[in-house]
């Protein structure tokens, strides 16, 4: 369906002629509920259009001219009188684009803007994608910021710890004070860095079993003195 939010409207005309696609869409004579009582109605007032604003469609503004009801509401202890009928799958309240727009407009947060950087740009999701390059056209710094990121992942990754020289240069020719302090770091350990991102030998093996050591220490809930976690660990094995 190519306009899966506009399901249970009825779609009256449609205008594909002009660079913008207007859709004539109203509401199907069905009881609505009130929202201060929670009575049905389907005794009409009178009726109104909303101009909303939504996706475009290859390369084409859509605008939708949405024609609700405005409704009598016949419960006598309501205050309201009478209420327009609300298309929560479409848009909010007052709103002058259609939920759909709303989110693609809405600006990620830091965490999510994050999380696409640092993650492969073969596997990110093409939505994510045009998000993340639109927003690294308006700045420089974290382009070149990204730029460095995705170049350390790829020597971790592929074993090029020969080409840390290089990259660390790279960075401190950058105004990237963060990335900065991070190569001081390298270098103050350079050797065991550069041999860690070279070499295939690890330590994940230790680490795994300082872990497994860890774990059954905890599990033995404050009685681990070090000749009963002994027997735990040698018969664990």
């Amino acid at each position: 369906m190519l306009f899966p939010h506009l399901d249970g409207l009825r779609i009256d005309g449609v205008d594909s002629a002009s660079l913008r696609m207007r859709l004539d869409v109203s509401t199907r004579d069905e009881p609505a509920v009130c929202p201060g009582c929670g009575l049905s109605s389907r005794r009409v007032h009178s009726r109104y259009q909303r101009r909303l604003s939504d996706t475009a469609i290859t390369g084409r503004e859509v605008l939708i001219r949405l024609r609700v009801r405005r409704l009598f509401c016949d419960n006598s202890d309501c205050g309201r009188g009478t209420f327009a009928e609300q298309i929560p799958q479409l848009a909010a309240r007052h709103a002058r684009r259609t939920k759909i727009l709303q989110h693609l407009r809405k600006p990620p947060s830091v965490r999510r803007v994050a999380g696409w950087i640092m993650s492969d740009p073969a596997r990110l999701d093409p939505e994510h994608r045009q998000r993340l390059e639109a927003i690294l056209d308006m700045s420089p710094e974290l382009t070149a910021l990204v730029g460095h990121i995705r170049g350390f992942a790829t020597i971790m990754t592929e074993l090029r710890g020969r080409e840390m020289e290089k990259w660390m240069t790279a960075v401190e020719t950058d105004d990237l004070p963060a990335l900065h302090s991070f190569v001081r770091g390298l270098r103050r350990d350079h050797d065991a860095v550069t041999a860690g991102l070279t070499l295939p030998w690890n330590s994940g093996a230790v680490e795994g079993h300082v872990n497994r050591i860890k774990m059954i220490k905890r599990q033995m809930f404050g009685r681990a003195k070090p000749d009963l976690l002994r027997k735990r660990i040698l018969l664990s094995d």
